[in-house]
């Protein structure tokens, strides 16, 4: 017979209320009245009231002057690794997925705990909130103008916030970006390589300052080879993808006649040239044959594409996330250089997507 018997309600209670305890789950400090907690377990009140006497008893947990449960501060900050936070919008990025995945790995290495933040708009309170919250550290993505008031807050918290793909380095905040915007040089040098002459840029998003800069690169390598080239762009619609927004705008370069003079274009991601493809398919152009697309990153997007897509291949991300994560727990971190954690050398995965110039 076996001697193992099966916990009790109570007992899996406990045992769930000091795990989440150590691993600093209740960042505010105190954590939901008892009944709360029940409704929030499927179980009764006496349940939950029999766990919470446990952990107390354990000291695991305090009670407040008012009454309140709360982690009692000894415990916490012997067993609790650091807390970092990522602040992400709601709709992010495709490729943000794998980014959340690599840092929640990074973390964890550390012992510590990864906890999403997502806002929905540049004036959400919860970007705040995230600054004022009792994390060791923020990982943010934010791609909107900064407000004075906002600017303020994060260089006041810069010693333990770094910024993904935006670059902060000039408000003292590290800044990581794998796909860094000069790179796209590499997208022109491509096409240039297969006769092109003419390589145009299609963007349609709201600029930011990363797509600016990728702009600005592309114009530059246009100039240097002494090519032709357009820029096209285009705002979205209110929460349109950028892959639908540079649907609608190659469907208009279709219309104005301006589509058939392409033979190649840099698109400002990988998400916009799976757009301008299913576009140019839809009016009968081969893609790879009657025109040339490139896109920039978000390389699983590219490579699961028909057809694949030509990209500026991001440099691997965890080295990067490890160096911004240690800046935020050094101590020292006001002397550590340089702010800016960038791939040093990133090169393109060639699809179907580019080939020899047609003669137009």
């Amino acid at each position: 017979m076996s001697s193992f018997s099966t916990p009790t309600k109570h007992e899996s209670i406990t045992e769930l209320l000091a795990e989440r305890i150590s691993q600093g789950a209740y960042l505010h400090g105190q954590l939901p009245g008892e009944r709360a907690l029940a409704i929030e377990l499927g179980v009764s009140y006496l349940t939950v009231r029999k766990a919470t006497k446990q952990l107390l008893k354990d000291g695991l947990l305090a009670r407040t002057p008012k009454g309140r449960l709360m982690p009692c501060a000894s415990q916490e900050s012997q067993k609790r690794g650091p807390q970092i936070g990522l602040l992400v919008d709601t709709i992010p990025e495709v490729s943000m997925s794998a980014w959340l995945n690599d840092l929640d790995a990074v973390v964890k290495a550390k012992n510590g705990t990864l906890r999403l933040i997502s806002y929905s708009h540049e004036t959400d309170p919860r970007v705040f909130e995230a600054l004022d919250a009792e994390l060791d550290g923020l990982v943010i993505v934010y791609r909107y103008e900064l407000s004075p008031l906002l600017r303020d807050r994060l260089i006041q918290n810069r010693h333990r916030v770094v910024s993904l793909w935006f670059d902060m380095t000039a408000m003292g905040i590290p800044s990581i970006e794998t796909a860094p915007a000069h790179f796209v040089s590499k997208a022109v040098d491509h096409l240039k390589s297969l006769g092109h002459k003419r390589v145009d840029f299609l963007c349609a998003s709201d600029r930011d300052t990363v797509l600016c800069n990728r702009i600005h690169y592309w114009q530059q390598a246009v100039n240097h080879y002494q090519l032709q080239g357009e820029l096209f762009e285009q705002l979205p619609k209110r929460r349109q993808s950028s892959a639908l927004s540079a649907y609608d705008l190659a469907m208009d370069l279709h219309a104005n006649g301006k589509l058939a003079q392409m033979t190649s274009v840099v698109c400002a991601t990988s998400s916009m040239a799976v757009g301008f493809q299913r576009a140019c398919h839809e009016v009968g152009l081969i893609v790879g044959r009657d025109i040339s697309v490139v896109g920039y990153g978000e390389l699983d997007v590219a490579q699961m594409s028909v057809p694949s897509i030509t990209t500026v291949r991001p440099g691997p991300r965890t080295p990067l996330l490890e160096q911004g994560l240690d800046w935020i727990l050094s101590p020292d971190n006001d002397d550590q250089k340089p702010l800016y954690i960038n791939s040093v050398d990133v090169d393109l995965f060639i699809g179907e997507s580019t080939a020899p110039a047609p003669n137009k």
